[in-house]
């Protein structure tokens, strides 16, 4: 308990000196995991750099990022940007619902939660600033629609929920998924209110320039389809896949090497590499299962959805939704209704919990989903602050989700869709 209150106070430190000074936030982080790890905890240096550096997430925004890199020096982003620009006729409220209708779409149909924004997000920013729509905005929406989408039973996450419901014995998957939907669907929308949405006024409308691709371009394009095509139909690893992608356009000239590597976001590598260390040296802390054991101690036939959202939420800072989150608390559900009542509380009811709750807080930029916002961003933003918002905005849909339980909204919702099955 005592090296879990250690662990948190560096993190909260570490916060606090980054947001006060220019240095980057994950330089400091991983210097206050070696000191905090080794020196206050007694954890072996080589586990922190070597277990705690997020490899796998690395190179996946490496990979992705690069290849966007490519692709917008080629122009080819600009031109696939135009028929976007053309469904919306300089109306760009409704810009904002295209782009989350766009990305709710590709990831429901199969794409899922970790593809859909690593392709998509370069293209839906790009769209975004032809239409003057703030970046935060468009990446808080790209990633509410590939949430939204990516539970569907076509989508590898929304596979996975029904796979691990029917162990529990939940064999409705559809409402959870409407729930969530709903959920997501609403935060989107709270994004859009508060987040600039009503001040957009309408553009005045130019005729578009057609899309024109140049054989560079259309070669970038059959490149991008064919790593998405060894993604999904073989499940080949992401990261790597646009490795390859990347490696062939810059064999074929497509683009300067040197300016390709110059568009990746290093700092923000860097950032959430630091960051990602430091959190792996507060999991290790045995931090997480003493909030979680403490939760469901406290659990009550009226805070049991509060208290599993807010769990799922906790956790997935620190791990992954679909690897750890998921598989981790689905299981555990029986036996919370049976310490509850079988007759007071429903499995999917908290079924539903831990689905939007471990999801309400994927735009943390230390989550795939809100790094690949943060890798996406343009070289003029300022990814301290944007560190900052995503942080904010993840806790404060945490924050929406718990309070949805906390009124009954869910388990209304949730009686009504499953009454209507019956």
């Amino acid at each position: 308990m005592e090296s879990a209150a250690i662990s948190v106070v560096a993190l909260c430190v570490s916060v606090f000196i980054g947001f006060c000074t220019r240095i980057n936030l994950g330089i400091i982080c991983i210097g206050s995991a070696f000191l905090t790890g080794y020196f206050l905890i007694g954890m072996n240096p080589a586990d922190i750099y070597m277990k705690g550096f997020p490899l796998r997430l690395f190179f996946l925004l490496l990979g992705t990022t690069l290849f966007s890199s490519i692709a917008k020096l080629n122009g080819t982003y600009a031109e696939l940007a135009k028929p976007i620009a053309c469904l919306t006729r300089g109306n760009r409220k409704y810009a904002c619902f295209v782009i989350y209708a766009i990305s709710f779409v590709f990831s429901a149909l199969g794409m899922g939660t970790i593809v859909t924004p690593a392709i998509l997000l370069p293209l839906m920013l790009e769209a975004a600033r032809k239409d003057e729509i703030p970046e935060f905005l468009a990446i808080l929406l790209t990633l509410s629609g590939c949430i939204a989408g990516g539970l569907s039973a076509l989508a590898p996450t929304g596979m996975l929920g029904i796979r691990l419901s029917q162990t529990i014995g939940v064999s409705e998957y559809a409402p959870v998924y409407i729930a969530s939907v709903v959920t997501f669907s609403l935060q989107g929308l709270i994004f859009f209110v508060l987040f600039g949405g009503l001040r957009l006024t309408r553009l005045r409308w130019k005729t578009p320039e057609p899309m024109i691709l140049n054989g560079g371009q259309f070669f970038t394009i059959m490149t991008a389809f064919g790593v998405i095509t060894a993604i999904m139909a073989f499940r080949l690893d992401l990261g790597l896949s646009a490795f390859v992608g990347s490696t062939l356009l810059l064999l074929c000239g497509i683009t300067n090497q040197d300016r390709a590597l110059a568009g990746v976001a290093w700092d923000a590598l860097l950032l959430l590499s630091g960051v990602s260390v430091l959190f792996y040296v507060v999991s290790e802390s045995r931090g997480i299962p003493v909030l979680e054991a403490y939760l469901i101690r406290k659990m009550s036939p009226e805070t049991a959805g509060v208290l599993t959202a807010f769990l799922a939420g906790a956790m997935s800072l620190v791990s992954s939704s679909s690897v750890v989150v998921m598989p981790t608390l689905i299981p555990t559900v029986q036996d919370i209704v049976r310490s509850l009542g079988e007759s007071s509380v429903s499995p999917t009811y908290l079924t539903a919990a831990i689905l939007i709750g471990t999801h309400s807080v994927a735009y943390s930029p230390v989550s795939t989903m809100g790094a690949l916002g943060m890798a996406s961003s343009s070289t003029d933003t300022n990814r301290h602050r944007l560190f900052t918002k995503l942080l904010l905005a993840s806790a404060m849909m945490l924050l929406v989700t718990g309070l949805l339980f906390w009124s009954g909204f869910y388990e209304f919702l949730l009686k009504g869709l499953l009454s209507e099955r019956a």
